[in-house]
């Protein structure tokens, strides 16, 4: 552009050149012939012909003095238009992007002046190319790239190399530093060095700034400062860290300080030091760096929307898996082991618990995942002790559990579904070991080495499933991020949903099984138990009783004191049943006023005692408004009588039907005489129980 603007003052200045040269030229050339004619009529007019010998000479040394004028005019033009010419070829260069000629002319006139002019127009023009092109890689850079790191390893070398300095670094703002720490530190993990220029790496990559420190002053004027360092006692203080690495910094010469901002907030520094020898920044390169920041500022505002997305994609992608495995099965350990091993590696955590309820108290771990150098604290109370709690009939002690206010839990209640949980009071501590919400926890906190936590409830409702918990327990203490609490609300209100779904389907599982009225296992369940425990008899070869009940005159005591009477006695029966069985025993209403009793690895004797039992608990317990009542049992065994399920339980009953026709109230066990009959056995004496 520049050239372009003195190109044609320089071809105007030649033309005027060339039209004077041109003009001295012709006066020359005309003059001279004028001179000689009137030389040779004046000598004609003198000497007449006697002068012929001296016209001669004179016209030869007028062709010489004519030869000379011609010589001399040219001369004359080429000294004043040469060096015009040549700044103009070297303009029409630079114009052209030809940068690297130079014009040489040396001499100290007017043309020397113009020429210095020419070349330092072209040094700068050259200067402000390579720092176009330097910022175009950096942006380039930018632009192809997420990686920070490798961003800004490029710009500070990229910038060292442009400003041929001894060292270029930026420096970061942490945000993450000791909590003790009052002041601000730049951490320069990004440093560029030439050691042809002094250049040398940092031993110390952090700088503390105090509200006293230039570069302090620096980051809060938001301007770019150039400077010479003359000694470390200048009043105001450069680096407050000096004294511990004075040989990082007592090398500089002189410094450029630029600020890394965007949006207002400063969020580091790029420094250029010269330490071989003192440098004048020139303003070209001020802008240079100024521009380099800006680019810097924009790739970190990048990068930061990039981790920030990739942050919320991988916490959507946990989220959608921990929802798959929710829907997908409906074995809540399965799932809650899931939750816990996803949620600790998505945030890196030390420790991730669920805790719910349970006989052994309000509030224990019954899912964790964990680091390989700890130990499992599955089976853990939260409280540290066994306060006195009932499973869904006592609360949970105390109004806060880790910090999460159970009081407002009940705002909740109603809520509608697009509500979440995000709303609800998750718990955020960054000290466990002093935060006064931990006291009632302190022991089971201390246990674990948990420094930091986050505590979220999981919520049906208004009513606490239980807390999920997130614990940092190595080195110091954790600053949580806005993001991975948000995290750990949203993965507590999926699992909140899995372990709701979990007790509704074993509510429905356990409907689906047992009988309305009396609680016991319904005729599906019975012939699906007997053929397991039938194979598990036979794998063990040992032996399994059945026992077949009726309750004696159902159909005459609804008809006489009607059926909720009737219902009475199926309960009673039902009662006694529980009340006598063993732990492994299973029995089951059959239908009707029909009852079986499962007895594993029992032979046929000891079954009859246990009926025997049953039937004596029965009598002795009254029916309100009906009085006592009476039952009749037949027994058969595996694999003494029967073979399998079906034989069994057809034995069972022959031996029922025995012993109802024998006068009920009684036990009958089946056996077979030699000739393949079914034989009588002992029994207890009939007792009709209309005569208690």
């Amino acid at each position: 552009m520049i050239a372009g603007v003195i190109a044609p003052v320089t071809r105007r200045l030649t033309n005027r050149l060339n039209i004077r040269a041109r003009l001295v030229f012709l006066c020359l050339a005309v003059a001279t012939p004028v001179l000689l004619m009137s030389m040779v009529t004046l000598w004609a007019a003198i000497y007449g012909p006697l002068g012929h010998d001296w016209l001669i000479l004179m016209l030869m040394l007028a062709a010489c003095a004519f030869g000379l004028s011609v010589v001399l005019a040219f001369r004359f033009a080429y000294h004043f238009t040469g060096p015009i010419n040549e700044l103009v070829r070297e303009a029409l260069s630079i114009g052209r992007g030809d940068l690297h000629k130079r014009v040489k002319l040396e001499s100290g006139d007017e043309f020397g002046l113009l020429s210095r002019a020419f070349n330092q127009m072209a040094a700068n023009l050259e200067l402000n190319r390579e720092h176009k092109l330097m910022v175009e890689k950096i942006s380039n850079s930018i632009r192809q790239s997420l990686d920070l790191d490798e961003i800004l390893n490029t710009a500070v070398s990229e910038l060292g190399k442009a400003l041929s300095a001894s060292r270029c670094c930026i420096a970061i703002i942490n945000a993450n530093g000791p909590s003790d720490l009052c002041a601000e530190q730049l951490v320069f993990d990004y440093v560029w060095w030439d050691p042809a220029r002094a250049g040398a790496p940092l031993k110390n990559r952090s700088i503390v700034m105090t509200d006293e420190s230039m570069l302090k002053t620096i980051m809060e004027q938001g301007t770019i400062l150039s400077m010479d360092v003359l000694s470390a006692s200048d009043t105001v203080p450069l680096f407050e860290d000096s004294q511990r690495n004075p040989e990082d910094w007592s090398s500089i010469r002189s410094l450029m300080a630029c600020p890394i901002t965007m949006n207002e907030q400063t969020l580091g520094l790029i420094m250029v030091h010269q330490c071989d020898e003192r440098h004048t920044w020139i303003d070209p390169e001020l802008e240079m760096v100024d521009s380099v920041a800006a680019h810097v500022a924009l790739a970190m505002n990048k990068a930061y929307l990039y981790k920030r997305t990739k942050a919320l994609a991988d916490q959507q992608l946990l989220i959608n898996h921990i929802v798959r495995a929710v829907r997908g099965s409906l074995n809540l350990d399965t799932i809650l082991n899931t939750v816990t091993s996803e949620l600790g590696d998505a945030l890196v955590a030390d420790r991730c618990q669920i805790a719910l309820p349970s006989s052994e108290g309000p509030l224990v771990v019954s899912h964790e995942f964990h680091c390989v150098s700890f130990a499992s604290m599955i089976g853990s109370n939260i409280y540290g002790y066994k306060p006195e709690f009932e499973p869904d009939v006592a609360p949970v002690p105390t109004n806060t559990v880790l910090g999460i206010d159970l009081a407002r839990l009940s705002e909740f209640a109603g809520i509608e579904s697009s509500n979440t949980l995000k709303d609800a009071p998750v718990a955020v501590i960054q000290n466990a070991l002093t935060d006064d919400r931990t006291i009632p926890f302190r022991a089971f906190l201390t246990t674990i080495g948990s420094q930091s936590l986050i505590a979220a409830p999981l919520l049906n409702e208004d009513r606490l499933l239980g807390v999920l918990m997130v614990h940092q327990c190595r080195n110091q203490q954790r600053l949580w991020k806005s993001e991975e609490v948000g995290l750990v609300a949203a993965v507590a209100d999926q699992v909140s949903i899995a372990i709701s779904h979990a007790q509704l389907f074993a509510q429905v599982r356990q409907q689906a099984i047992t009988d309305g009225l009396t609680g016991l296992y319904n005729h599906v369940y019975l012939k699906n138990r007997l053929e397991r425990e039938l194979r598990r008899a036979q794998r063990k070869a040992a032996p399994c009783s059945l026992l077949m009940i009726d309750l004696d005159k159902l159909k005459f005591i609804n008809d006489t004191f009607g059926h909720p009477v009737g219902d009475a006695a199926i309960r009673q029966v039902s009662w006694a049943l529980q009340n006598q069985l063993r732990s492994g025993d299973t029995a089951a209403r059959y239908g009707g006023e029909e009852f079986a009793v499962i007895l594993p690895e029992t032979p046929l004797a000891e079954a009859v005692l246990i009926a025997g039992r049953l039937c004596r608990q029965v009598n002795s317990t009254p029916v309100p408004g009906l009085g006592a009542v009476s039952v009749s049992i037949g027994a058969a065994a595996f694999p003494e009588q029967a073979g399998d399920l079906k034989e069994l339980i057809e034995k069972a009953d022959k031996a029922l039907y025995v012993a109802k026709r024998c006068g009920r109230n009684q036990v009958r066990a089946y056996e077979v005489d030699d000739c393949g009959k079914q034989a009588p056995d002992s029994h207890f004496p009939t007792v009709d129980f209309r005569q208690d």
